[in-house]
């Protein structure tokens, strides 16, 4: 167990360099830890393989790497929310837009929100990549919902083309006209 004290002098380093520290950036975006890790690792194995540590090449390759994780992450997001959306087809049009629309808006929010710290020239480039594969994944949505469409009238018109059938077969009709 820890002493007292040293438990309250930890906690008092913590607060100052928590409230008095300046984040740390790079070409003006905010390093994170996880993100400072990644450059510490980058240059530590530039050094081992006897090369001289870039840190702009290393910067960059970071922020990539950041936008990368969370275009993969809201992808998965996106495609669990169609996956629970595919038990409810088909939708007409108008729904599926208006979910669409919802779901790719939620996304590009979320994703300015987690890489408001990188460079613009990537965040742009990263959401194009993102709206490039939710676009994808849309029109996998828009083809699911016609093959659902067309089961659906295919049925309707089986269950009703028989009593129809049947009907016509029993001579219930005595006349066209």
């Amino acid at each position: 167990m820890l002493r007292p004290k040293f438990v309250k002098q930890m906690a008092d380093l913590r607060s100052r360099v928590m409230t008095s520290a300046d984040p740390k950036t790079i070409k003006s975006g905010r390093v994170s830890g996880y993100m400072l890790v990644e450059l510490a690792q980058s240059w530590v194995q530039a050094v081992n393989d006897g090369q001289v540590p870039n840190i702009e090449d290393t910067w960059t390759n970071v922020c990539q790497a950041e936008c990368r994780k969370h275009v993969a992450a809201l992808q998965t997001k996106y495609a669990a929310a169609q996956r629970e959306l595919r038990d409810s087809l088909p939708l007409s049009e108008a729904e599926l837009h208006a979910w669409h629309r919802e779901a790719v808006d939620d996304a590009r929010k979320a994703f300015s929100k987690q890489t408001a710290t990188l460079q613009e020239d990537m965040r742009a480039a990263a959401l194009e990549s993102l709206e490039a594969l939710l676009a994808g994944e849309w029109e996998a949505l828009l083809a699911a919902n016609e093959t659902q469409s067309q089961e659906q009238a295919r049925n309707l018109l089986q269950t009703h083309f028989t009593a129809l059938e049947e009907a016509v077969e029993r001579d219930q009709f005595k006349s066209w006209a």
